[in-house]
This record gives structure tokens, C-alpha cells and sequence, in this order.
């Protein structure tokens, strides 16, 4: 049988992803209607506020997980089965002591739980939940470890498979639970034990699929590796910090200073906003085995050709995501849940701009891990942590500021703090550091470019649907929608059509020997 080449597996990735997030989301869509006519608003919002709570104990996973699936990419290629054993069993060795530590320290927070709750909700209704959400947190670290050596290997879509089904019959088993028995325990226990599941068929399968990784080894890793595994994890650490700081706080600041029903509604905004992500930008994820492998065998000219290539890709994605998002969030949010949980435009504008902020940098996160450029100078590795406390410290300013409406001001501190990062460290170090200053200049040019198109299509087309008059809340979506495909991807075919990049877009739908990535 013929090695498949990196493109076919990037699309075997991406699809396996693509039918994996339609099918879960259909459900999660029928499953959180659902969860509403039986259970209170607040409930949901507690979910959506324990989650982050677990997620603060997961900071200790300290970005173990990517340090060592950019270390996996040079002997995979090589089959030097040695040394992956030793990597491998480094990983699990790592992670069995972050599995136990993540349970202990969550012990240890359950009688200061009430700090982060509303008081409306029973204080032991809470401690069950958390204890439930931590098991399923923790259970993950002693098995999932064997993940990264099918995803370091282009076989993520053998994971993906695996989840898509087990989360599938996960939400079934939630949906049944509520309806047959009302218990919320029971609900949040019927994602535990598929979650489980999943772990196990991955490890099986890996023991089964790279059968040397049960074997004995006397290979002892290098130092330079030790070294450069504890460079890589320090800022990777400082990085995770920094991503929860950003990312993972909004549902504690929102149940404090506003009330946790918001979280809930914040939660229905953000299960859309994830899902469109997850299905246009998760295959920059897909595609970083492959970049990695490419980045290995060719010199920096033909990896920064591929580099713009790629950037042009998550350009046309970003900016139709973030024109449909505009548009369609609340005509969608009013036909699936009602009047009730919508929030006013100028708030989904923002949840947009932080969005879209986020992911048009998608690029530079792919290469830079691919290359392993984790911390070229000394204080490069602590921007995202400023990027974190700016993002505390704003928000908490603008919720003073905005007293009326406090939750402008927890999505406000997110602008502020990527704005400013971005503007003061940005892309610089990848190009400083491996693809030439010079090529810096050009690039941050289409940057902007992309920035105030994208703003230039979104008022567009809130132009288009402020003028379209119907009381029929289907039609408006629909209408929404056809704005939403027309508006940025027929001005940007009129753009760019005849651009190389283009060019570069059609060669990889269809003509895969003419793509960079073979």
C-alpha cells in the first residue's frame, strides 16, 4: 500500500474533524434545549463556571503535551522506536504525577467553592458537580497521554474518529438521563464515563498500532533533549498561564460581578462561536503534524512560500467566519432558545472582534510550534503572561467604567489585551528569528489589509440586513445566512482571484501534485 503523502493526511484530519463536530453539535444543540426546559438557567451557568474552575487546575498540565509532540516529530520520521519509547514513557511518567496532583489540589478547593458561586445555587449541589467535573479532568491524565504519538504521527483523525462516536453517545446518554430521570448528577455523569471510554480505546489501540511502545528500552534521552524539553515547557508553562488568564477567567468575572444566569447565556454564545470554530479553524491543528514534517525537510524559503500561503487561507476562513458570526448569532439564538438569552449587537461585535483577533494569528501559532520557536529571546516567553494580567486588570477597570453594563467590561479587558500584545511583540520574533526581518514589513502590510476588510465586509452586510424588513425570524436567518457566504467570499474572489495565494487554494483542492504540502 502507498505512504500516503502529507497533504492526503492534512484532508483525512481535516474531514474526520468536520463530520465529528456536525454530528456532536446537533446533538449538544438538541441536548442544551433540552437541559432547559428541565433544569434552571443557573445550572447551566454553573456547568460553564466549574469548567473553568477545572480549568485552573489544569494549568498544571503546563504545556507538557506540546513540548513533547514537537519532540516526537524527528524520531517518528526516523522509526527510531528507542527513542519514542523513551519520550513516550517520559510523557506518562509526567502525567500520572499531574493526574494525582490536579485530584488532590481539587480536594483541597472544595470548601472554598463558595467564593466563586452565586448563593442562589445549594452549596452542596455545587461540590458534586465540581467533584464530577474534576473526576472526568483528571481520569483524562492517566491514560490520555498516548494521544500525541497517532497525532504527532498524522493519525489524528484515528482520535478524532474515536471522540466523534464516544462524545456522541455521550450527549445521547445526557439527553436520556434528563428526560427519564430529571437529575442533574446523573446528566453530568453520563459525560464522565464516555470520556473514560475514549481514553481507554486510545490506549489499547495505540499498544496495538506501535507495539514497540510496550517494550523494554535502556535508551536514555540525551541531555541536549532534557535541556531543550525544559526550555520548551518552561515557556509553554508561562503560556498556558497566560491562555487561562485570557480565555479561562470571563466565566469567573461574569459570575461575581454580574450573576451566573450570564454565564449561561455566555456559555450559548460561545458553544456557537467554538463550533464555527472548530469546524474553519481546526485544520490549522489538523495540518501542524504535517507543517512540522515539511519544516524538517526544506529550506526556510520554500517553508515561508508555504507560510503566506497558508496565511491567506486563515485570512479567507477568519473573515468569513467573523461576517457569518455578526450576522447570524442572534437570529439563530432567537430561533433556537428565544427572546431571552439574547444579548444586544455591540456585545456580539465585540465577542467577534476578540474572536477574530484570536484566530487571524493562527498561522504564526501553527509555524511556530511546527519550528519549536518557543523562546528565541529571554523575555519573549512572558508576553503572554502580560497579556494575561492586562487582560485582568482591563477588564476589571472597564467593569467599573461600564456600571450599567458590567459584562461590556469583561469583553472589553479581552480586546485591550490582545490589541496590545499583539502590537508590541506580534509576529516579530518568527520573523526575526527564522524567516528574515526583512519579510516583516510586507507581511504586517496585508495584515491591516485583512483587518479592515473584514471590518468593511461586516458593516456591509449589517447594512444589508438592518434594510431587509420581515417579522418572520427563519427568513431573517436565511437571509442572513446568504449574506453572511455572498458578501466576504465574492469581494475577496473579485480581490484576489488571480493572486498566487488563490492559485495556491485551487492547486490544493484540485491538483494535489501541485500543492507545497505533498
Amino acid at each position: 500500500m502507498a505512504k500516503m503523502s502529507r497533504k492526503a493526511f492534512v484532508l483525512k484530519n481535516i474531514f474526520a474533524k468536520w463530520i465529528g463536530i456536525l454530528l456532536i453539535t446537533i446533538l449538544q444543540f438538541v441536548s442544551r434545549k433540552i437541559f432547559i426546559s428541565y433544569f434552571s438557567d443557573d445550572l447551566l451557568g454553573l456547568s460553564g463556571l466549574l469548567q473553568s474552575v477545572v480549568a485552573m487546575l489544569s494549568l498544571l498540565e503546563l504545556g507538557v503535551g506540546s513540548a513533547i509532540y514537537y519532540t516526537l516529530y524527528e524520531p517518528l520520521s526516523n522509526r527510531n522506536t528507542e527513542k519514542i519509547i523513551a519520550i513516550i514513557r517520559l510523557y506518562k511518567k509526567i502525567y500520572t504525577y499531574i493526574g494525582c496532583t490536579v485530584l488532590f489540589l481539587g480536594l483541597i478547593m472544595i470548601p472554598f467553592l463558595s467564593r466563586f458561586i452565586d448563593a442562589s445555587i445549594n452549596i452542596r449541589t455545587v461540590r458534586i458537580a465540581f467533584c464530577i467535573f474534576l473526576i472526568d479532568t483528571a481520569s483524562s491524565y492517566f491514560l490520555a497521554y498516548r494521544r500525541n504519538i497517532f497525532n504527532a504521527d498524522q493519525k489524528e483523525y484515528f482520535c478524532t474518529n474515536v471522540d466523534t462516536v464516544t462524545t456522541a453517545l455521550g450527549v445521547i446518554t445526557q439527553i436520556l438521563f434528563t428526560i427519564f430521570t430529571h437529575n442533574y448528577y446523573l446528566y453530568l455523569v453520563g459525560k464522565v464515563i464516555w470520556t473514560i471510554s475514549a481514553n481507554i480505546i486510545i490506549y489499547i489501540s495505540s499498544s496495538k498500532k506501535y507495539r514497540y511502545i510496550n517494550k523494554d528500552t535502556n535508551y536514555v534521552l540525551p541531555l541536549e533533549y532534557i535541556q531543550e524539553f525544559k526550555k520548551n515547557l518552561k515557556t509553554l508553562c508561562i503560556s498556558n498561564v497566560s491562555s487561562y488568564l485570557v480565555f479561562g477567567t470571563d466565566n469567573l468575572l461574569i459570575s461575581n460581578y454580574v450573576c451566573i444566569g450570564s454565564v449561561f447565556i455566555y456559555s450559548n454564545y460561545s458553544t456557537i462561536i467554538n463550533t464555527v470554530n472548530k469546524l474553519l479553524h481546526n485544520i490549522f491543528d489538523s495540518a501542524q503534524a504535517s507543517v512540522g514534517n515539511y519544516v524538517v525537510n526544506n529550506d526556510v524559503n520554500k517553508v515561508y512560500k508555504l507560510f503566506e500561503n497558508i496565511f491567506f487561507i486563515n485570512y479567507m476562513i477568519t473573515c468569513f467566519s467573523s461576517v457569518s458570526l455578526v450576522t447570524m448569532l442572534n437570529p439563530f439564538i432567537k430561533i433556537w432558545l428565544g427572546n431571552k438569552y439574547i444579548w444586544p449587537l455591540y456585545i456580539v461585535i465585540i465577542l467577534v472582534a476578540n474572536n477574530y483577533f484570536r484566530f487571524i494569528n493562527q498561522t504564526i501559532a501553527l509555524f511556530r510550534n511546527a519550528i519549536g520557536l518557543y523562546s528565541p529571546y529571554s523575555f519573549y516567553k512572558y508576553w503572554g503572561l502580560v497579556e494575561g494580567i492586562v487582560n485582568i486588570v482591563a477588564s476589571l477597570l472597564f467593569i467599573q467604567l461600564f456600571k450599567s453594563e458590567k459584562i461590556i467590561g469583561v469583553f472589553l479587558g479581552t480586546t485591550v489585551s490582545t490589541i496590545f500584545v499583539f502590537s508590541f511583540n506580534g509576529i516579530h520574533a518568527l520573523f526575526k528569528y527564522y524567516f528574515g526581518i526583512e519579510k516583516l514589513k510586507g507581511f504586517e502590510r496585508k495584515y491591516i489589509i485583512y483587518v479592515l476588510l473584514t471590518v468593511m465586509y461586516s458593516c456591509l452586510s449589517l447594512t444589508l440586513l438592518k434594510f431587509f424588513k420581515t417579522d418572520n425570524d427563519y427568513i431573517k436567518f436565511v437571509f442572513s445566512a446568504i449574506i453572511s457566504i455572498l458578501i466576504p467570499n465574492a469581494l475577496n474572489f473579485m480581490l484576489f482571484g488571480k493572486s498566487s495565494n488563490f492559485a495556491f487554494i485551487k492547486s490544493v483542492i484540485f491538483r494535489q501534485k501541485t500543492s507545497i504540502i505533498k
